[in-house]
């Protein structure tokens, strides 16, 4: 057999990064400062059913470097992270019990989104379309509470729903507020009001267990800064684990 040539690899190589710059730009952070969103209209199920527009995830923060990291257990994939906490955790070591706490997913939401280039709603950002906003349990619970309010409904109705801002202050893991506001009921444009298939979208941004398993190792390989803050014993631990 032969050897691919270094054009052939490097074209490799690029068409993998592109993937997965193209797979992270489809998720959107909220960041200090206020946004006007639009929450999408979402196709029902194969049996006519009305489908939930927010889509639960188990979700890493693996430090500075690495951020975060999406577990692929959030569409009934394998995780290696997922196992090595689980193996950790079952240790009597408590350096390896501290570790599996470190490995422990937070859940997150993500949901379809146009967001505005203002917020007075008059100019949407098209290239946002269908891309995934990233939301906290407490910010998807009001979001929730304003859906089951007789007084507000649906805010995914294309004709009748609603815009939200949503304005984070802070920008520390213990300082950060975050506040959602409905915005008067308002048609969604029409090139905007086709329904969203959720699972197809989340699908897109789940990243492989081979790509979960890059970030497990750089993360239990931990750097001089990631390890500043850590007691010598657990970095030794966090290294040996590693090896």
């Amino acid at each position: 057999m032969s050897k691919k040539s270094l054009t052939e690899r490097l074209r490799k190589k690029r068409d993998e990064l592109r993937a997965k710059s193209e797979k992270s730009g489809n998720i959107v952070f909220i960041k200090e400062g206020t946004i006007r969103i639009r929450i999408l209209p979402i196709e029902p199920d194969q049996n006519g059913e009305d489908q939930d527009f927010s889509w639960e995830i188990p979700h890493f923060y693996l430090g500075q470097d690495i951020k975060g990291v999406i577990s692929p257990s959030a569409i009934g994939l394998p995780c290696p992270i997922l196992e090595k906490q689980k193996e950790l955790a079952k240790s009597s070591d408590p350096d390896d019990k501290d570790l599996a706490k470190m490995l422990t997913p937070r859940t997150r939401h993500l949901i379809p989104v146009l967001i505005y280039k203002d917020e007075s709603g008059k100019n949407p950002d098209p290239d946002s379309y269908g891309k995934l906003l990233m939301l906290t349990n407490s910010l998807m619970s009001q979001i929730y509470d304003y859906y089951l309010d007789p007084e507000w409904g649906d805010l995914t109705d294309p004709i009748e729903g609603y815009d939200l801002k949503i304005t984070r202050k802070g920008s520390g893991k213990t300082d950060t507020e975050y506040t959602v506001m409905p915005m008067k009921t308002s048609r969604l444009p029409d090139k905007y009001a086709k329904p969203i298939n959720l699972r197809k979208k989340v699908e897109e941004v789940i990243p492989s267990y081979k790509e979960v398993e890059e970030k497990l190792n750089q993360f239990l390989g931990i750097s001089n800064e990631d390890t500043e803050d850590l007691p010598v014993k657990r970095v030794k631990k966090v290294k040996k684990v590693r090896e």
